[in-house]
């Protein structure tokens, strides 16, 4: 799939080990072993080196996420997610972080709040972050600002929890920075910590949407003006950093563009 292959293709890029989880092994007409071979098959054309196609081999897991389990063998019966947890636990190298450093944070995902805004996710590489915090955000083009951290959440499962320091290590939401993307990096602004910028891939396909001229226009569906549908996308566009809106020159409409 084509997410896959992008995950993977960064992945392999930045050096990291991987290892090969093969889901939906309960369905019908399921073939984890033409689905491992795929995998080490794109690994290869992805450039992945030997370390890390050796490291591949030897740590598959078959799984069934929506049955939650998962197996080292795909009829060894075992019905718990152990296998995963443990060789994660046991074979995937911790983040390297340093807790003394000056605070390092970069945002990697966004989310959209009607209440709040926009909502920055991402790992701490260094130091700790705390709410009432005045921090320095560097955008990708170099520009920088401070701002303040107005709330500070950790994941808890699929929930958050409210919390009011993150340290090195651990992934946060950020609250309080306007208009914050993906690459934005959260730093102390007495010391500031340099990380590479996050690229982010151009739209590759635009679409545009104006009012409907049908003489059938408003007889079906509840939401059919045009200022309400320009509404719904641009409040999309606030959690979808890869999709682009634009309003056309003449107001009859709004062009997407995306991947």
């Amino acid at each position: 799939m084509p997410q896959t292959r992008f995950v993977l293709r960064h992945a392999i890029d930045t050096g990291l080990k991987i290892m090969i989880v093969i889901n939906k092994i309960d369905r019908p007409g399921a073939n984890p072993e033409k689905a491992y071979n795929d995998c080490l098959d794109l690994m290869a054309d992805l450039g992945a080196t030997d370390d890390q196609l050796e490291f591949a081999m030897e740590h598959v897991v078959y799984a069934s996420a929506m049955n939650g389990f998962a197996r080292l063998d795909p009829n060894d019966g075992n019905m718990d997610m152990y296998p995963l947890l443990d060789m994660i636990i046991d074979d995937m190298p911790a983040p390297e972080v340093d807790e003394t450093a000056p605070l390092a944070m970069q945002c990697v995902t966004i989310d959209h709040s009607n209440f709040v805004g926009r909502i920055g996710i991402g790992r701490v590489y260094s130091g700790t972050i705390r709410q009432g915090d005045q921090i320095l955000v560097v955008k990708n083009d170099g520009s920088s600002a401070t701002a303040t951290v107005k709330q500070l959440f950790t994941f808890d499962y699929l929930g958050r929890t409210e919390c009011q320091e993150v340290g090195a290590g651990d992934i946060a939401a950020v609250v309080g920075i306007e208009r914050t993307d993906i690459g934005d990096v959260y730093t102390d602004p007495d010391n500031p910590v340099e990380l590479e910028p996050i690229e982010i891939d151009p739209p590759t396909l635009s679409i545009v949407f104006e009012a409907s001229t049908s003489p059938l226009v408003g007889r079906d569906g509840d939401i059919v003006g045009a200022r309400q549908l320009k509404e719904r996308l641009f409040n999309e566009a606030e959690n979808n950093v890869t999709m682009k809106i634009e309003e056309l020159e003449d107001k009859s409409g709004v062009e997407v563009s995306g991947r």
